[in-house]
């Protein structure tokens, strides 16, 4: 069995400790990045309070070769770091102020999009959170306040495997 929370320790009634942690409230910072959006949130153990979603415009990628291919890609990667830095103002406005309060960060969509807002310098308690408290990733739909909820109760959800059974 893996525990959700570092540090949850099961005693001589594991049902009960599992239940009792399962019920526990969390306050969690949410946060959903791709490259064509963005969504900033904060839970407070029943619902999401804060939230802040922005649209990104990443050029797709082409068919053409040659100059044209490395310029459109080049074009790309700056949409794409833009991007970034504008889920990572949302983050420091959000999230970081309360961050010391928070009991997790939920991050999902892509890995390096992730990875590109937590290394910001305007994130570093977030970024610490996230570090302290090892939650996994998730997969992400969109990025809408709709899916920040969904985030958080997909991962506060539990889930009980018997003789390999769902």
């Amino acid at each position: 069995m893996r525990l959700l929370w570092p540090g949850l320790v099961l005693g001589d009634d594991p049902l009960a400790d599992l239940l009792t942690a399962a019920r526990t409230p969390r306050r969690l910072g949410l946060l959903a990045v791709r490259a064509d959006g963005h969504a900033v949130g904060l839970w407070d153990g029943a619902s999401v309070t804060e939230s802040k979603r922005r649209g990104h415009y990443v050029q797709s990628r082409t068919a053409a070769g040659g100059w044209s291919q490395q310029r459109f890609a080049r074009r790309r990667e700056n949409q794409a770091k833009a991007a970034y830095e504008k889920a990572a103002g949302d983050v420091a406005d959000l999230v970081e102020p309360v961050a010391a309060r928070l009991d997790g960060l939920v991050a999902a969509g892509n890995p390096g999009a992730i990875k590109a807002v937590l290394a910001d310098s305007r994130c570093r308690r977030t970024a610490a959170l996230a570090a302290a408290v090892p939650l996994p990733r998730l997969e992400l739909r969109d990025t809408s306040r709709d899916a920040l909820t969904d985030l958080a109760v997909r991962l506060l959800s539990v889930v009980i495997t018997i003789d390999g059974q769902v």
